[in-house]
C-alpha cells in the first residue's frame, strides 16, 4: 500500500461559486500490481465550453499514491456531465486508456468513484461511480452513512440493520431504514456518542443475506461516511461471489471536544492564577499591603495571621451550594448538549445526575446549622417545628406551580404532582422534624459517642426507610413484570418488558398520580418507552431522605469539631470513602447493573452512597481550600450558594428570556458558549444581591 497523495491540475478560469459539485475516489490498485506505470483517473467535461465554469475540460487525479482501500478528499469541479477514463501512465506516454463509466452531476452533489483492478485479467482497471445527491447536515451527534454497492446490487433490494452499543440489553439488529438517494442506499446514525454494530443485508431471492457488517463502529458528529462495496480479491468461493464492504468519511466530523476543553482549561489557569496570588500575598505581608491599599480592599488582620475570619459562616459550605446551583443552571441550559452533561438515559452516572444530590446533601448540613443556632437563641422548638412545616408547604406548591409552566397551556387534569422542589421540600420536611426531635445543643455533646445516644432513632429511622424501599421494589407484584424489576422497559432486556418502565417505583407513582406525572422520561428516547415515569416519585423520595441525611452527618461532623480543622478534614474524608466504598459493593464496581445499579431514576441506594460520597469529598477539598487555608474565597459560587432557591426558581421562570437564553447555531461549540453565557449571567445577578446583602429565602 502507497501513501496518500492527490494531484489535481485546476485551470481558474472563472469566479462563480454556485456550480460546484464533489468528486471522491476511493482506490483499491495495490502498489505491487502497478510496477512503474502509475494508474490515474481521468475527468473529461462533457458540457460546452464556458467561459464560467471553474475547472478546465480534462482533470486528471494521479492514483498511484492513495492508499488501498483509502478515498481521497472531496475535489471540487464544475456541476456537469463527466466520462470517466481510466489511464496508466510511463514517462512522456499513456500505455493503457479506458472508458468506464459517464456521471452526471448537478449542483451541490457528489459522486463517489471507485476504482479497481480486474482480478480475473492482470493490469486491467475497472471502476463504477455512485451518485450521492447533495451532502447533507446530518445534525447534532448524528451522523449520515451512504451505501456506494457494485452495480450488480439492486439498490432497492439492500437494507441496514443496526445494534446500538450503549443500549445495554436492548434488541438487536433494529431497522435502520435507509432508502435510496441517487446512486447510494442512505441512513441515520442518530446517536454519534455510541459505538454501532451494522449489517448490511441483500434480498436476492425472496430472503435476507448479510453481505457484510461493520462491529463496535464509531461515527463522528455531523460525519458522513460511505460504505463501499465490492466484489472481494478473493473472487468466488465454491461459485458464490465474496463481497468486502469498506467505510471511508466522506465529510470529516467536527471537533467533538474542543468546545468543552478550551473553557475547562480556562477555568483551570484561572483558579491556578488565584490561588498563586494568595500564596504570594499570604507570604508578603508588605506586598499584600501595598496591593489592598491600591486597590481599596479592606483586610481583616485575622487573615493576616492564617486565622479564619471571626464569623460562624463557612464559607466552603456556601460555595458547595452555590457548586451545586451553578452547575444545575448549566445542564439546564443544554450544557453545550453533551452527552455526559445531560442524565443518564437509565443507569450509570452523568454530570447532571450529581447537582441534585450535591443540593439535597447541603440541606442537610444547612438544617443542622438552622436547628443549632436557633437552639442557641433559645426558640421553643414548637416555633422551630412551624417554621419547618410553613417551609414545606411553600416549597411543595411553588414547585406544583412551576409544573403548570407548559408550553400552550397545562391541562389541569395533568398537572404534574411530584416534582424538584417537593422532594426537596419533603426530604427537608422528614430530616428537619428528626433533628428538631432528637438532638439537643450540640455545644453540650461532649463526643460522638454521646451523640449516638441521641441520632439512634434516626438511624433506625433511616434503616427501616431503606427496608421499605428495598421491600417494596423487590416484593411488590407489578402486572406483566418480573418482581424486583429495576429495568426501563421499552426495548430494554430484548424488548421483553415493554410496559415495566421502573418497575414497582413506577407502578407505585401511575398508580397513585395517575396522569400526574413527568411525562418525558430521561430513558424514552434510547429505550422507546412509552410509560409515564417520574424521577421524583415516591419510592426515589423515601430513599433521598437518605441523601439530606448524609448532608446531617456531615453537619454533625462541623458542628462537633469546630475547633478542629484537622478533625474536621478527616472525618469528611473517611466518611467520604466509607459511602463510595458501599456505593461500589453495591453496584458490583459496575457503571451499569450489579446486585442494585446506580441509578438517579430510581434513586437507588447505590446512588445514594455514591453520590453522597463525591458529596463528603467535595465538601473536604472545599473546607481545606477556603475556611482551613484560605486559598481561595469561593467567589463566585459562595454568592450563587447564598440565594440558591432564587436563582433557581428565577432561572426557571426566565428560561426563554435573553440574555439567559437565546437562540443559536446548533453545534456543541455554540451551544456550549450559550449555556455559559446563560450561567453567567445568573451569576452576576447573585453577585450583585451579595453586594446588595440582599438574601431570599423560602
Amino acid at each position: 500500500m502507497t501513501m496518500l497523495t492527490v494531484l489535481v491540475v485546476l485551470s481558474i478560469v472563472g469566479s462563480c461559486s454556485c456550480n460546484k459539485a464533489y468528486i471522491q475516489i476511493v482506490d483499491y490498485i495495490p502498489q505491487n500490481k502497478t510496477g512503474k506505470m502509475d494508474p490515474a483517473l481521468v475527468l473529461t467535461d462533457q458540457s460546452p465550453d464556458n467561459p464560467y465554469n471553474m475547472l478546465r475540460k480534462n482533470i486528471t487525479f494521479d492514483l498511484f499514491n492513495i492508499d488501498y482501500a483509502k478515498s481521497s478528499e472531496l475535489f471540487e469541479v464544475n456541476a456537469s456531465t463527466f466520462e470517466v477514463t481510466l489511464e496508466r501512465h510511463k514517462p512522456g506516454m499513456v500505455t493503457y486508456r479506458h472508458k468506464v463509466d459517464t456521471i452526471q452531476l448537478d449542483t451541490d452533489e457528489s459522486a463517489i468513484v471507485v476504482v479497481d483492478e480486474d482480478p480475473k485479467i492482470a493490469n486491467v482497471l475497472q471502476s463504477f461511480a455512485c451518485v450521492t445527491g447533495p451532502l447533507e447536515n446530518p445534525g447534532l451527534d448524528k451522523a449520515v452513512v451512504q451505501i456506494c454497492p457494485d452495480k450488480v446490487f439492486v439498490k432497492n433490494n439492500l437494507r441496514v440493520l443496526g445494534t446500538y452499543q450503549m443500549c445495554k440489553g436492548c434488541k438487536e439488529n433494529l431497522d435502520m431504514n435507509a432508502k435510496v438517494v441517487r446512486d447510494v442506499v442512505q441512513f441515520k446514525i442518530n446517536d454519534t456518542n455510541s459505538k454501532w454494530t451494522l449489517k448490511v443485508q441483500y434480498n436476492s431471492g425472496g430472503s435476507y443475506s448479510t453481505v457484510c457488517e461493520t462491529i463496535d463502529k464509531s461515527f463522528g458528529d455531523g460525519g458522513i461516511y460511505t460504505i463501499v462495496i465490492k466484489k472481494s480479491e478473493l473472487g468466488s468461493v465454491g461459485g458464490e461471489v465474496n463481497y468486502q464492504c469498506d467505510i471511508v468519511s466522506t465529510k470529516s466530523p467536527s471537533n467533538f471536544w474542543r468546545p468543552i476543553w478550551l473553557p475547562i482549561i480556562l477555568i483551570l489557569i484561572i483558579i491556578l492564577i488565584i490561588i498563586v496570588i494568595r500564596i504570594v500575598l499570604k507570604s508578603f505581608p508588605l506586598l499584600r499591603e501595598r496591593v489592598y491599599n491600591l486597590l481599596g480592599i479592606q483586610h481583616n488582620s485575622d487573615e493576616e495571621n492564617g486565622e479564619p475570619k471571626k464569623s460562624s459562616r463557612l464559607q466552603s459550605l456556601d460555595t458547595f451550594r452555590g457548586i451545586a446551583i451553578t452547575t444545575m443552571i448549566f445542564v439546564n441550559y443544554g450544557g453545550g448538549k453533551y452527552y455526559f452533561m445531560e442524565h443518564a438515559a437509565w443507569d450509570g452516572l452523568a454530570v447532571a445526575d450529581f447537582v441534585f444530590p450535591w443540593f439535597m446533601f447541603m440541606v442537610g448540613v444547612s438544617i443542622v446549622f438552622s436547628v443549632q443556632s436557633q437552639l442557641k437563641r433559645n426558640v421553643p422548638k414548637t416555633k422551630i417545628l412551624k417554621k419547618v412545616v410553613i417551609r414545606f408547604l411553600k416549597l411543595f406548591f411553588i414547585g406544583v406551580f412551576l409544573n403548570t409552566a407548559v408550553q400552550g397551556g397545562v391541562h389541569v387534569d395533568q398537572i404534574r404532582i411530584p416534582g424538584v422542589l417537593q422532594r426537596i421540600g419533603f426530604t427537608f420536611f422528614v430530616c428537619a422534624i428528626l433533628e428538631i426531635l432528637f438532638i439537643p445543643l450540640l455545644t453540650n455533646v461532649e463526643s460522638y459517642i454521646s451523640l449516638i445516644f441521641h441520632t439512634w432513632p434516626q438511624w433506625i429511622l433511616m434503616a427501616l426507610f431503606s427496608g421499605i424501599w428495598a421491600a417494596v421494589v423487590f416484593a411488590l407484584p407489578v402486572p406483566g413484570c418480573p418482581k424486583g424489576y429495576l429495568g426501563p422497559g421499552g426495548i430494554a432486556d430484548g424488548g421483553e418488558y415493554p410496559n415495566c418502565t421502573g418497575g414497582a417505583t413506577g407502578y407505585i407513582d401511575r398508580l397513585i398520580w395517575n396522569n400526574n406525572i413527568y411525562r418525558h422520561p430521561t430513558c424514552k428516547e434510547m429505550f422507546k418507552t412509552t410509560q409515564y415515569f417520574d424521577p421524583e416519585g415516591i419510592l426515589g423520595s423515601l430513599m433521598a431522605i437518605l441523601t439530606v441525611y448524609s448532608g446531617v452527618i456531615a453537619g454533625h461532623v462541623i458542628q462537633l469539631n469546630k475547633s478542629s480543622r484537622s478533625g474536621i478534614l478527616i472525618r469528611l474524608v473517611v466518611l467520604s470513602v466509607v459511602s463510595l466504598v458501599i456505593g461500589i459493593i453495591l453496584c458490583k464496581g459496575r457503571f451499569t447493573g450489579g446486585w442494585i445499579p446506580i441509578n438517579k431514576n430510581l434513586w437507588s441506594p447505590s446512588f445514594v452512597f455514591i453520590t453522597s460520597g463525591s458529596s463528603y469529598g467535595i465538601l473536604a477539598i472545599l473546607y481545606l481550600l477556603i475556611d482551613s487555608q484560605h486559598l481561595i474565597t469561593g467567589c463566585p459560587f459562595s454568592a450563587m450558594g447564598k440565594n440558591p432557591l432564587f436563582i433557581y426558581i428565577g432561572s426557571y421562570i426566565l428560561y426563554n428570556y435573553f440574555p439567559f437564553n437565546f437562540y443559536t447555531e446548533q453545534s456543541h461549540g455554540m451551544l456550549m458558549f450559550q449555556a455559559i453565557v446563560g450561567t453567567i449571567s445568573w451569576m452576576f445577578v447573585a453577585l450583585y444581591l451579595d453586594y446588595k446583602k440582599k438574601y431570599y429565602k423560602i
